[in-house]
This record gives C-alpha cells, sequence and structure tokens, in this order.
C-alpha cells in the first residue's frame, strides 16, 4: 500500500478545491444549462432508457470533463496527480474530499443525468408555456 506524503495530501487538497470552484463556478453552470436546454427534449418519463440517452449521456460527459481539465489545467492543477492522489488510499489521512466530488459523481451517473435532465425538460417547458401564454418575457439571447 502507498502512503501519501504531507506534499502530495496538501497538492490533492488544493485540487480538489480548485475542483470545486471549477464546479460551481457561474461559466460551469452556464455550459451544463445551455446543453440541457439543447437536449432535454429527447427525454421522456418512462422506464425504458433509449439508444439516444447513452450517445448524449457520453457527449455531456465529453464536454463536462474537457471544462474541467481545460479550467483545472489553467489553475496549475496536475490532472494526473490528482487521479492518482484520488485513487489511493487517501483516506488513511482523512482528507475530506468534499461537495466536488459529490458533484462529480452525480453528473458522470447516468440515473442522475437521466433525471437532471427530464427537471431540466419540465423547466424548459414551464419556462416556453408561461412565455406563450404570456405571464413571462422570453429571454434574450446574448
Amino acid at each position: 500500500m502507498y502512503d501519501i506524503s504531507d506534499r502530495e495530501a496538501k497538492e490533492l487538497e488544493q485540487a480538489l478545491c480548485a475542483l470545486e470552484q471549477t464546479v460551481t463556478a457561474d461559466k460551469f453552470q452556464k455550459v451544463r444549462e445551455d446543453f440541457m436546454a439543447r437536449n432535454c427534449c429527447h427525454f421522456t418519463v418512462d422506464d425504458e432508457n433509449k439508444l439516444c440517452y447513452t450517445e448524449i449521456h457520453m457527449e455531456f460527459l465529453k464536454i463536462i470533463e474537457s471544462y474541467i481539465c481545460e479550467e483545472l489545467t489553467g489553475k496549475g492543477v496536475n490532472i494526473e496527480r490528482l487521479f492518482k492522489g484520488l485513487s489511493l488510499e487517501a483516506n488513511d489521512r482523512q482528507l475530506d474530499f468534499g461537495a466536488s466530488l459529490d458533484i462529480v459523481d452525480s453528473l458522470t451517473d447516468f440515473n442522475s443525468f437521466k433525471e437532471m435532465m427530464l427537471r431540466a425538460k419540465n423547466q424548459f417547458s414551464g419556462r416556453r408555456k408561461a412565455v406563450a401564454d404570456g405571464v413571462e418575457e422570453p429571454k434574450k439571447k446574448n
């Protein structure tokens, strides 16, 4: 078993902090919301998972993985060390992986993704109905 050093533990904690900042930033939320707006129309509330759901999920994973890696690299995080640190017995040091990993896990889990897309579909269809009924002004594109 590999025991991580104090320096490696500190680097891992800094990387996790950068990860949390990245996935909670407005810019990341916009990327996620834009993707949902473009793709939520394909999802329906039923027990059967269509092949296109998997394809959309894979596209989503590529987009967020690329975004997160680019942002973390820009913040000076060594991605390989981050993954290595996460795969080690870091729990022995009682490192707090925090909400950042919960967020990433929920984004990568297919069932969570499908639920997110269905919530988005309801939200966007409700917004479109309010606009059609004249209750809400349409949002202007920037």
